[in-house]
C-alpha cells in the first residue's frame, strides 16, 4: 500500500541515513527537509533503536506529527490504534527518562536540547489523541488512559502534568487545521468531560507543593518543576476557550471569563484562591512560578457573576482576593520583577473590572489595600522605564474606580480614600511626565514612550477621567507647567535662530518634549469630555486650557528646525487639534460659549472660522515642513479630511483664501512628500477633491486640474 513501502528512490535520502542519524554520525542538516510520508514507519523504527540520539528523535518526532496530521485518513483503524498505543508506552517509557536526566543535568545546552525532544513527542501524542478523538465522534473523551503516568515515578509525574498542558493547548486551538465543526466539537467534549478533572489534578499537585508532601523520593529540582509544570496547567485550564470565542483574538482587557456552572466550587471553595496566593508567598517560588500563579488568579478574579450562589459567596471571594494581593504589596516579595509587577497590576485592574466599586469599598480590608494600591501606582510612575507596560493597567483601574462614582465628576463629602488619591495620582501622572521628557533628551539609549503610539493611545484613553474628577485644580497645574514652558520655548526658539550651539539645541529640544507631553494630556483631557458632562464651569476650563496650546502654535508655525524634540511637539499638536475638532467644531460638537469667550479672550480665536483657519495652517505647515515624515504626513492628512467631512467645517473652509491657494497650488512643487511613494498621496487627493466639489460653481476647478493637463496630453500622444 501507499504507506507500506520504505524503499528510498532518487528524491529520499539514503537507506543509511537515519541510521547514521540515529547513530549521532551525520547531524539533521544531513536531512534539510522533511521526509515523504511513506517513510513514517523508518520514523517510527529510530524512535525504538536504544542507540539514537536526541536530535535524531526530535526529528522524527517533528516528521511523523506532520505526516500524520496530512494523512491520518489514510491509515486503517487499527494502524491508527498501534500507532496512538505506540506512542502512549514510548512516552511513558523513555518521556520520563528524558524528563530526570534534563532536571539533573548540569550542562544547559544538553538540558534544553532533552527538553526540546520531550516536548515534540508530547505534541506528538496530543496531536493523534486529537485526531483520534474527531474519529471517535461518538464516544466521550476519556483521560483516563493517561493516569499511569501519576501512578508510577515523581518523574511520570512531570511527563504527565507536560502532556495535560500540551493537551489543552492542542484542544484549545486549531493548529492542525482542522475544520471548525471537528474543533469546536472536540473543544466542548474536553470541555464538558475533561478539564475539569485535569484543574483538579494539577490544584492537588500544587497543593502538595505547599504542603511539602510530594515524598522522599521527590528532589527540590522535581519540586521545582512540578510546581511548574501544575501551574502551567492550571493557567491552560482556567484560560480555556469556554465559549467558542477563539483565544487567539483575546485581548487583556477580557472582562468576564465563562467558568461553567460545575467549577462554583472551585470559586466558592476557599483553599482555591488562597492556595495560588499561598503558592505566591512560598520562599522556593521562581519568578516565573510567581508570573503564572498571578495570572491564573486574574482568571479567577475575572469569572462571571453568576458562577456565585449568592451576592454573600462572591463577596466573600472578593475578600480573599483584596487581603491577598494587600498582602503582596505590602511584603513587596517578588515585585523588585518587572513580570511579576505586570501581572499584579492586571490583577488588580481586573478585580475592579468585574466587581461593583460599592461591593469593594465596604470591604474591612479596603482602606489598606486603596492605600497599598497608591503607592504601588507612585511607584510605577517613578519607576516608569521598568514599568512602561504596567501603567495602561493601573491609570485604567484608576479611570474605572473614578467613573464608577455614582456622584463624578463631583465628590463626596467628606471625600473618601479614593476620592482623596485620584487626584494626587493624576497629578503624580502629569509630573512624572516632565522627569521622562528630561531623560529621554539627555540619553539617546532609552525608548521614549511618546514613541511607541499603541501605549501613549492607552494611557490617553485612561487620562481624561482622571483629570476630570479634580478639574479646576488639576487644570491649574497642567497651566503652571504650560506657561513657563512656553514662554521659555518662545526665548530657545528666538535664541536658536542666531545660535545653533549644542547647548541651546539641547535646551530647546528638551522645552520641545515637555510641552509634547503636556500638549498631548490636554488633548486627551478636552478629547475625552464625557457628552452627558453639561456645565459651564468644565467649558471654561476647558478654554483656559485649549488657549494656552492655540498660543503655543503661534510660536511653534516659527520653529522650521526638524529636531526629535519639534517632530515629538507637532505630532503631539495634530493629536489635540484632532481631539478639540472633535469636541468644540463640526457636526457632531458642542458648540460652548464659555469656550470660545476663553479662547477668544485669550487667544483671539473668538469663532468656528477663526479655529477652522488655525487648523488649516497648521495642516498646510505640517505637509510642507515634514516631507519625509510619514507619521506626521499622515495625521496632518486625517485631520484635513476629517474637516473636510463634515458639512459645516466644509462650509466655512471653501471660503477661506487659504483652501482657494490650496486648490490651486497642490503639486510636488509645493508638497514634496508627492514624491515620496509611501505616503498617502490618494487621501491627499482624496480630500482635496472633496473640498472641490463642495463649491457647487465649481469656480477654482480648471486651476485644479491645470497642472495635470501637460500629462494628460503626454498620454494622449502616446503610441498604444
Amino acid at each position: 500500500g501507499f504507506f507500506g513501502s520504505t524503499k528510498s528512490n532518487k528524491m529520499q535520502p539514503r537507506p543509511d541515513t537515519l541510521a547514521l542519524l540515529a547513530q549521532g554520525k551525520v547531524g539533521i542538516e544531513s536531512l534539510k527537509e522533511m521526509l515523504p510520508a511513506e517513510r513514517w514507519p523508518d520514523l517510527l523504527g529510530l524512535l525504538q533503536q536504544p542507540t539514537s540520539q536526541p536530535p535524531a528523535i526530535l526529528f522524527a518526532a517533528k516528521n511523523l506529527t506532520k505526516i500524520f496530521t496530512e494523512n491520518w485518513n489514510l491509515f486503517s483503524a487499527q494502524q491508527r490504534t498501534d500507532i496512538r498505543t505506540f506512542m502512549m508506552n514510548y512516552l511513558y517509557t523513555k518521556g520520563a527518562e528524558f524528563s530526570s536526566a534534563a532536571i539533573g543535568g548540569h550542562d544547559p545546552s544538553t538540558n534544553s536540547a532533552l527538553i526540546a525532544v520531550l516536548q515534540s513527542l508530547v505534541q506528538l501524542l496530543c496531536r493523534l489523541s486529537k485526531l483520534t478523538w474527531i474519529d471517535e465522534k461518538e464516544r466521550d473523551i476519556s483521560i483516563s488512559e493517561f493516569s499511569k503516568f501519576f501512578e508510577a515515578s515523581v518523574d511520570h509525574c512531570i511527563v504527565g502534568l507536560n502532556i495535560f498542558h500540551e493537551l489543552i493547548r492542542e484542544i484549545n486551538y486549531n493548529a492542525a487545521n482542522f475544520s471548525l465543526t471537528e474543533h469546536r466539537k472536540i473543544q466542548i467534549s474536553f470541555r464538558n468531560d475533561s478539564l475539569y478533572k485535569v484543574l483538579n489534578l494539577a490544584v492537588s499537585y500544587l497543593t502538595h507543593v505547599c504542603n511539602n508532601s510530594l515524598g522522599a523520593q521527590a528532589t527540590p529540582q522535581h519540586v521545582m518543576a512540578i510546581c511548574a509544570e501544575a501551574l502551567n496547567v492550571s493557567l491552560a485550564c482556567l484560560s480555556f476557550d469556554f465559549i467558542g470565542t477563539n483565544p487567539e483574538d483575546s485581548v487583556e482587557d477580557i472582562g468576564t471569563v465563562h467558568f461553567p456552572l460545575v467549577w462554583r466550587p472551585l470559586m466558592e471553595e476557599a483553599n482555591v484562591i488562597d492556595l495560588f496566593f499561598r503558592l505566591y508567598s512560598l520562599e522556593s517560588a521562581t519568578l516565573m512560578d510567581r508570573s503564572k500563579t498571578l495570572q491564573c488568579i486574574a482568571q479567577l478574579v475575572s469569572v462571571r457573576r453568576s458562577i456565585f450562589t449568592n451576592n454573600e459567596t462572591r463577596n466573600v471571594f472578593l475578600e480573599r482576593v483584596l487581603v491577598g494581593t494587600l498582602q503582596i504589596m505590602k511584603s513587596e516579595r517578588g515585585l523588585d520583577d518587572s513580570d511579576t509587577f505586570h501581572q499584579l497590576c492586571r490583577v488588580l485592574m481586573r478585580t475592579k473590572a468585574n466587581f461593583l466599586l460599592d461591593e469593594i469599598t465596604v470591604s474591612p480590608s479596603y482602606p489598606d489595600w486603596i492605600q497599598h494600591v497608591s503607592r504601588l501606582t507612585y511607584t510605577a510612575f517613578r519607576f516608569w522605564r521598568w514599568s512602561a507596560n504596567s501603567l495602561y493597567y493601573l491609570l485604567t483601574l484608576w479611570s474605572r474606580i473614578v467613573l464608577s462614582s455614582p456622584s463624578y465628576p463631583a465628590a463626596a463629602t467628606p471625600p473618601s480614600a479614593w476620592e482623596q488619591a485620584a487626584p494626587e495620582i493624576a497629578k503624580a501622572y502629569v509630573e512624572t511626565r516632565m522627569y521622562i521628557a528630561e531623560a529621554v533628551c539627555q540619553e539617546e539609549s532609552i525608548d521614549d514612550p511618546l514613541e511607541n503610539d499603541e501605549m501613549l493611545q492607552q494611557q490617553m484613553q485612561a487620562v481624561p477621567s482622571l483629570i476630570r474628577f479634580r478639574y479646576q485644580p488639576l487644570a491649574e497645574y497642567i497651566a503652571s507647567l504650560l506657561d513657563p514652558r512656553i514662554t521659555r520655548y518662545k526665548t530657545l526658539s528666538q535664541e536658536a535662530v542666531a545660535d545653533r550651539s549644542e547647548p541651546v539645541i539641547q535646551k530647546l529640544q528638551l522645552v520641545e518634549t515637555e510641552l509634547a507631553w503636556l500638549v498631548y494630556i490636554v488633548g486627551a483631557v478636552v478629547g475625552g469630555r464625557p457628552s452627558s458632562m453639561n456645565g459651564d464651569d468644565s467649558d471654561t476650563i476647558d478654554g483656559l486650557l485649549c488657549a494656552r496650546v492655540f498660543n503655543l502654535l503661534q510660536v511653534s508655525a516659527q520653529q522650521p528646525e526638524q529636531t526629535d524634540g519639534s517632530q515629538r511637539l507637532h505630532a503631539a499638536i495634530l493629536f489635540f487639534l484632532s481631539r478639540f475638532r472633535r469636541v468644540y467644531i463640526g457636526e457632531m460638537s458642542l458648540y460652548s460659549s464659555k469656550v470660545y469667550d476663553q479662547l477668544g479672550l485669550l487667544s483671539g480665536l473668538k469663532d468656528n472660522t477663526a479655529l477652522v483657519e488655525v487648523i488649516l495652517r497648521v495642516v498646510v505647515a505640517d505637509l510642507k515642513h515634514w516631507p519625509s515624515n510619514t507619521p506626521i504626513i499622515t495625521n496632518a492628512l486625517t485631520l484635513f479630511n476629517e474637516m473636510v467631512a463634515g458639512p459645516s467645517s466644509s462650509r466655512i473652509l471653501i471660503g477661506l483664501p487659504a483652501v482657494a491657494e490650496l486648490l490651486l497650488n497642490h503639486t510636488a512643487e509645493h508638497f514634496a512628500f508627492l514624491n515620496d511613494p509611501t505616503t498617502p498621496h490618494t487621501l491627499f487627493y482624496s480630500t482635496l477633491s472633496k473640498l472641490l466639489f463642495a463649491d457647487p460653481l465649481l469656480v477654482h476647478f480648471s486651476g485644479f486640474v491645470r497642472p495635470f493637463e501637460s500629462n494628460l496630453q503626454l498620454l494622449k500622444s502616446m503610441d498604444d
